[in-house]
């Protein structure tokens, strides 16, 4: 697989506020630790996959996964989520909830009339988006996501406790954002989830 993340690791208490701890070049990834059990994620993309379809493009999905209508955690963009069974994990009920879907990856499809590039569309995102944030909360400028058919940029916002992600796909007058949270309203083990929406991201294509 050629998708390439570069890593932040976060120790992460229940009253704790995450800190950083070491970064490396390329697609950003910042994971909460929580020593949790984990439902049964799939670590590869087997041929029972499922095919998610749009009139230009397309990727592959868990076949436990349902698509429903869905919107981003962060941004609220709206469009198809593909959303993972409900799980239940044992875990202190002071820290968060127990049950949950075990994952959620929401696809949005956005027009780009002007055919701007995704730099030009996701660096006017970012200026008009910080225009109105505090100096704490401003966007930090996108990274560069390499997938194993396209390349995009990608955004985290800073959310607090949870860890959002933004990846912004782009071709001619179509703009595709591909959203996922790591968050303990999605129970189970982070690490696991990250590297499913690794799978499914890098699954990514342009139709023909």
């Amino acid at each position: 697989m050629r998708l390439h993340f570069g890593l932040v690791l976060i120790a992460c208490s229940c009253a704790g506020t995450p800190e950083p701890r070491a970064a490396e070049d390329g697609l950003l990834t910042s994971v909460v630790r929580v020593s949790l059990p984990a439902p049964n994620l799939p670590d590869s993309v087997g041929p029972e996959w499922l095919v998610f379809e749009d009139a230009g493009f397309r990727f592959r999905y868990p076949p436990d996964g349902a698509l429903v209508s869905g919107e981003a955690d962060f941004s609220d963009h709206r469009g198809t989520a593909i959303r993972g069974p409900m799980v239940h994990v044992d875990v202190d009920p002071n820290y968060g909830p127990s049950e949950g879907h075990a994952y959620q990856l929401v696809v949005s499809k956005i027009e780009n009339p002007g055919s701007r590039t995704i730099e030009q569309w996701v660096d006017s995102l970012v200026r008009t988006e910080n225009a109105n944030r505090d100096p704490e909360w401003q966007l930090s400028p996108a990274t560069p996501v390499k997938l194993r058919k396209a390349r995009g940029l990608q955004l985290v916002p800073d959310c607090g406790d949870c860890v959002p992600y933004e990846v912004y796909l782009g071709r001619g007058q179509t703009i595709v954002v591909v959203s996922f949270t790591l968050d303990i309203s999605y129970p189970g083990d982070t690490m696991k989830q990250l590297k499913l929406y690794r799978l499914i991201l890098d699954t990514f294509e342009w139709k023909e």
